[in-house]
């Protein structure tokens, strides 16, 4: 409703100048926005000043159903997908617009989030409503999908009743040939190795004594986030809104620190959603749905501490999403219930988060992704 009382009052003309704008602004970067279905209806674009802050209106990019969560071809300009059940592919051309190129099926249920191998040459997507995970071939010569999904289905449940009641897949991601598959209803970081230049079929993590990291009973693992050094991974838990970290040890992983991204006077619903690590290692952010804030954390990974800095409210409805700037200086916020997207700036120095005055309207806005400016 929010959205639909501002898209029938606002003019023409701010459209059209940020439309302009993507056109004209010099050493912008493209940002790309997904939307979790209406009143969004696809793909949006806008264009984003690293010395400023400054953010552009954003405009409809491809019309996509659900276009929920987003992602870039390491080599190739090429964007993925998803929607549902399937994954959509798109050629990156002109001023960054978007031509659909190739859709393909996940032979899982509700496609939630998707990741490219590093060396470009397969893709993982979770499928959240059956809980299991899709892996693909990726031709590293256009980014195309070769061949059907191969799925592997997930099985157990965990000790919530309404949410853990079966597997539900909740991300991808990768580290080398390393593929870790958050599972929020079995309470399971699920741990695959994937080589697609060798085979299609990912297989159980064999270096652990287990192929998983074991989550606390009720934890519900949403998404999971790799420290530069290689040597340790953060997850955050949407049921128990608990930011953890592991070291990465041979004899498998080894939980360091966990810490509540609530303060500790919160009584209201919450759910966590997204985590991210600073490119520097020092700092790890989480974002809280009902509080709406985001929570930062300072990591000392020679000491293995992890230690809560601040709880910054988000002034947004709901961010489901969040990212940094590949500078490391802004970082953009989702408000998916209030349909904006918000600029943050952060001091690396001081660890200080701070709301700008850039802030655009994004119609359920569920992804941000950032984009080479070529």
């Amino acid at each position: 409703m929010l959205w639909e009382m501002k898209s029938a009052s606002r003019s023409l003309i701010p459209a059209l100048i940020g439309a302009l704008s993507l056109l004209s602004s010099a050493g912008a970067a493209p940002v790309y926005f997904g939307t979790s279905g209406k009143p969004g209806e696809g793909i949006y674009l806008a264009d984003f000043d690293a010395k400023t802050g400054r953010l552009s209106a954003a405009s409809l990019a491809a019309e996509l159903p659900a276009a929920g969560f987003l992602c870039l071809h390491p080599t190739q300009p090429v964007l993925y997908a998803v929607s549902g059940s399937e994954v959509r592919v798109f050629q990156r051309g002109e001023n960054h617009a978007l031509e659909a190129i190739q859709t393909v099926a996940t032979g899982g249920q509700g496609a939630c989030h998707l990741e490219v191998t590093p060396c470009g040459q397969g893709l993982a997507v979770a499928n959240y409503g059956d809980g299991s995970m899709s892996i693909y071939r990726i031709d590293p010569a256009n980014g195309k999908i070769q061949g059907e999904a191969v799925v592997t289905r997930f099985e157990g449940k965990g000790p919530n009743p309404d949410r853990q009641e079966a597997p539900h897949a909740h991300g991808t991601h990768f580290l080398g040939k390393l593929l870790l598959v958050p599972d929020l209803g079995t309470d399971k970081i699920m741990a695959f190795e994937f080589d697609p230049a060798a085979a299609i079929e990912a297989v159980p993590w064999r270096e652990w004594p287990q192929p998983f990291i074991a989550c606390q009973p009720g934890d519900g693992p949403r998404h999971a986030a790799f420290h530069p050094d290689g040597k340790h991974v953060f997850g955050i838990h949407e049921l128990s809104n608990v930011l953890e970290v592991w070291e990465l040890a041979k004899e498998g992983p080894k939980s360091i620190a966990r810490l509540s991204t609530l303060p500790e006077d919160w009584k209201s619903p919450n759910t966590t959603a997204e985590v991210q690590v600073h490119p520097a290692g020092k700092w790890v952010f989480g974002s809280n749905r009902g509080h709406d804030s985001i929570f930062v954390a300072s990591f000392d990974a020679a000491k293995g501490s992890l230690t809560r800095h601040a709880i910054v409210p988000c002034e947004l409805k709901t961010p489901r999403h969040f990212t940094l700037s590949p500078c490391g200086k802004w970082l953009l916020a989702a408000g998916q219930q209030s349909h904006e997207v918000a600029v943050f700036s952060f001091d690396a120095e001081t660890g200080t988060l701070a709301r700008t005055d850039f802030c655009i309207e994004v119609p359920a806005p569920s992804c941000i992704l950032f984009a080479p400016a070529e």
